[in-house]
Parts: C-alpha cells; structure tokens; sequence
C-alpha cells in the first residue's frame, strides 16, 4: 500500500509510532508548522495509491484524511471520500483515532496498515476526545485562578487521579491554547444557538 502523508515533523512521527511500516510505501511531503489543514484539497492528510496523480485529478473517490476539529465536514461541504480526525500533537499516537465521516472498506484498510483501530462518530464539532479534554483545560484553568491549586499540582493530580497520559496544562501547551480556545468558543456559540432555539 502506498500512502502519501501531508504533515508537520510531530504530526509525522506521532503517526510512525506503532504503525508497521513494512507493509506500507510512505510518500512524505512536509508542512509547516502553521500549515492549514482545513482547506478540503491541502487539506489531504494522507492518500491511498498513486497520490500525486490523484492530487492533480482532483481526488476523486479514494479517503482523505483531514485534522480538523473545529469545523464539520457538513459545513465545509466536503466531499464524501473526506474524513475528519483529530490531527492536534498528542492525539495521532494513540492506538484508537476518532474519525467523522464514511466508513468504507478501503478506510478501514488504511488504518488496519497504520497499526489503528477508527471509532466512527458523529460529524460534530470538537469529536469527542478534543471536546472532553478542552473543557478539562478549561475547568483547570478555571481552579487555577480560583487558587485552588498550582497548575504543577493540578497536572499531578489529574496524571495521578485519573491515569491521563498529561495533565490539563500540559494538554494546554501541547495542543496549543489558541486551538483549546478556538473550539471552546466554538462549542459555546453552539450551545447559545441551540438554547436560542429550544
């Protein structure tokens, strides 16, 4: 299998770990740092077979992986073969991806050669993993002001408490703030619109 992947150095890595690469033909194309993943054709994460070729044709049908938490596939009108997962530093590691979009048999092929297992979920902002530990940022954040703790001792105690591989500072510089921020805003707009409406 050949798969090209469009992806800074950690986002790289993270996604070798585990993965056996034996059985795959990595095509590798560097990103910035910066790089914008949410534009549906730079956005292409990594493609199946002869993806140069399909990169000039227009991606017709093969998957296309894209991190993107904040917005949907439904509101960036994306195409079917487009699927969304969370690519923030940290969360292309694990072993399990969520991912938002169709599941077909030459996605579940991908993973399987990617050492990952796909828990299909709802195209909703955030998925699932980034929504839960954004808001844990944010409620840490929130004792930290109050005085409860320091932010060292917050991290133990979420890393000791609850086994999280970071505490929820550490999260915070990892992912980067602005991104927390970003959907965190996201979510309570989203929450404003629906309590509007009911």
């Amino acid at each position: 299998m050949k798969i090209l992947i469009c992806a800074t150095d950690g986002q790289y890595g993270e996604i070798l770990e585990g993965c056996p690469s034996d059985q795959i033909q990595f095509f590798r194309i560097n990103a910035p740092a910066d790089f914008d993943f949410s534009q549906p054709v730079d956005a292409s994460f990594f493609l199946n077979n002869r993806a140069e070729e399909l990169l000039s044709i227009g991606l017709p049908s093969i998957p296309v992986f894209i991190n993107e938490v904040v917005r949907t596939n439904s509101e960036m009108n994306l195409p079917e073969n487009f699927l969304r997962i969370n690519g923030w530093n940290g969360f292309l590691r694990r072993k399990v991806w969520e991912v938002a979009g169709k599941k077909t048999e030459s996605v579940v092929k991908i993973a399987i050669s990617l050492g990952r297992e796909l828990v299909f979920v709802d195209d909703v902002p955030g998925l699932v993993a980034a929504t839960v530990v954004c808001n844990i940022i944010n409620e840490a954040f929130i004792a930290f002001e109050e005085g409860v703790s320091s932010k060292e001792e917050i991290n133990s105690a979420m890393k000791l408490g609850t086994n999280y591989p970071y505490g929820p500072f550490e999260w915070g510089n990892k992912i980067g703030i602005e991104n927390v921020n970003r959907l965190l805003g996201r979510l309570a707009e989203d929450r404003k619109r629906k309590n509007e409406n009911d």
